[in-house]
């Protein structure tokens, strides 16, 4: 009886030890799971804007919430030292530091988000924005660094461009969704 019980009690503290060994070893050599990519920009002609949202933009144009955003109508940057064209800035924020911009010519921060960020980054990816009325040749660059903040670059079509440079997954998420919200606007918006 003495040897049967102490076999019953060798086998579970075995089995036990062996279930906490593949439990330790899943987690150290899992691999981690992709991020969540944003949303895939696929652009149409534009719509009546929904209720409590601003339209803004240039030919591609994004709608705001209306609550919970500040819009700074736009910035023209000249040419500078570093002979960066002529540049028109529309700048979205919440109450975060960091801001998405939408640029007709190059974002002021474009360079940093093609070069700088992505070495930086823990996950990258490049992939084309599709538009309704046919093939488009614009590429959609995002990346999350290993703090977990997220930054993204869209270049469209023509010298238009809309972007943020690395801020938190909330404020990411946020910025996704207007820039989801892209759209062409076949004539200017009153």
């Amino acid at each position: 009886m003495k040897l049967a019980s102490s076999r019953i009690w060798v086998t579970a503290v075995v089995c036990g030890a062996a279930v906490l060994f593949l439990v330790v070893a899943y987690l150290v050599f899992r691999r981690p799971s992709a991020p969540i990519p944003p949303p895939p920009v696929l652009v149409s002609v534009c719509n009546d804007p929904a209720p409590g949202m601003h339209r803004i933009g240039f030919g591609i144009r994004f709608d705001v919430p209306e609550i919970g955003f500040a819009i700074d109508p736009g910035t023209f940057h000249g040419w500078t030292d570093s002979l960066l064209p002529l540049t028109q800035t529309i700048k979205v924020w919440n109450s975060g530091a960091s801001a998405l911009k939408i640029a007709l010519g190059p974002l002021p921060f474009e360079n940093e988000l093609e070069s700088t960020w992505p070495v930086f980054s823990e996950h990258v990816e490049v992939r084309d924005v599709h538009y309704i009325s046919g093939p488009g040749v614009s590429k959609d660059r995002w990346g999350y660094l290993k703090s977990g903040e997220r930054w993204r670059l869209v270049k469209f079509v023509g010298s238009e461009e809309v972007g943020y440079l690395p801020t938190s997954e909330k404020l990411a998420r946020l910025y996704d969704q207007i820039i989801s919200s892209a759209c062409f606007s076949p004539r200017p918006s009153p």
